[in-house]
């Protein structure tokens, strides 16, 4: 028998999120922590995508941010893991500038588990602060639905947090690779540059804050 379409399987979930995220407005917002939100759109979407997974696989488990884990078989070595909306704050002022992330995690404990999606998140963030920073400077006078707080700078701090445990493991592929005292060398100089971008960057200057688009039509 030839193994399940995992892929086929996991884009089917994030079109019906896809579907649900342009067609819906959050009517429900709830603070979630000190610097987060969930809305009532995130839980229908964790629903919808978790329900068609059970459906399709159901010998895999289910790990997603706003309900935790679903699945007869916690601690099994697959596992798909989900944000159903990463970015609701963007979503919540109707800026179109949020995802679905999904992802199956292939590992041997749950704790590994665990790890790789930490890893993954902090990659995630990584990606999303170095996106904000090409639109800005790629498209300055594009409309933003909100303005944050001492941007660039603030961003830049996030993006630092977020780079620390990608870097920590791409060091230690590197300090396989080329040696300890090389690795360091390089991660020092790294870390010179690291700031470069934000003292160089002509978007310091930008504070422009326009209205927020309102309708899912005006994506």
């Amino acid at each position: 028998m030839p193994p399940p379409p995992l892929l086929e399987y996991a884009f089917e979930a994030l079109d019906q999120a896809g579907d649900l995220i342009r067609t819906r407005r959050p009517t429900v917002i709830t603070a979630k922590g000190d610097r987060d939100s969930v809305t009532d759109v995130d839980v229908a979407v964790e629903r919808r995508v978790r329900d068609h997974l059970a459906g399709r696989t159901p010998d895999i488990d289910f790990l997603g941010e706003e309900e935790g884990h679903a699945g007869p078989n916690r601690g099994t070595s697959r596992c798909w893991t989900l944000d159903p909306i990463d970015g609701t704050l963007n979503y919540a002022a109707g800026s179109p500038l949020c995802a679905v992330a999904l992802a199956l995690v292939w590992s041997g404990t749950f704790q590994k588990l665990v790890a790789v999606a930490s890893f993954f998140l902090a990659a995630n963030y990584c990606g999303s602060c170095l996106a904000l920073i090409v639109l800005r400077r790629r498209e300055p006078l594009q409309e933003r639905p909100f303005r944050a707080w001492g941007y660039p700078w603030s961003v830049g701090i996030v993006l630092a947090g977020a780079a620390a445990p990608v870097g920590a493991l791409l060091g230690g592929v590197l300090g396989d690779g080329i040696g300890l005292r090389a690795t360091l060398a390089v991660g020092g100089l790294g870390v010179a540059l690291a700031g470069l971008w934000i003292v160089l960057s002509p978007v310091r200057g930008m504070h422009e804050s326009p209205a927020p688009l309102s309708e899912p039509g005006d994506w």
